[in-house]
């Protein structure tokens, strides 16, 4: 794509800003899968220590 087409186009500041919005929602939805994997393993770390 053509950086300075898409910045004439009047319509381009929101097409990026939802790409930004979606792109931010799927970035801390992975985050946070990836938070609740470490927690499970800590868990599970805990549990075979005892």
């Amino acid at each position: 794509m053509d950086r300075q087409a898409a910045k004439g186009s009047g319509n381009s500041d929101s097409e990026r800003r939802a790409r930004l919005d979606k792109a931010l929602r799927e970035n801390l939805k992975k985050r946070k899968q990836q938070q609740r994997a470490r927690s499970q393993s800590d868990k599970s770390e805990e549990t075979t220590k005892k």
